[in-house]
């Protein structure tokens, strides 16, 4: 049988995950967002897709964070 195509869902995390590394952020250590302003990994992840929609983004980010594929600085 040919392959499954690849799911939509899993291909956003995927384009997510390669932004993080092209933009320099180390996905186990993200940098915490200061007091009272956005986290400064997100932010520009998400100015780096700016074809895709605030929700699926959101989805997409928080699916990573709960499978341990990307994970805040300590």
């Amino acid at each position: 049988p040919p392959p499954k195509p690849l799911q939509r869902w899993r291909a956003q995390e995927q384009a997510i995950l390669q932004k993080v590394h092209q933009l320099g952020f180390d996905p186990f250590a993200l940098p915490a967002a200061p007091a009272g302003k956005k986290a400064p990994a997100k932010t520009a992840v998400r100015a780096a897709l700016p074809d895709w929609s605030a929700e699926v983004f959101r989805k997409a980010w928080y699916r990573l964070f709960a499978q341990g594929a990307l994970k805040n600085a300590k």
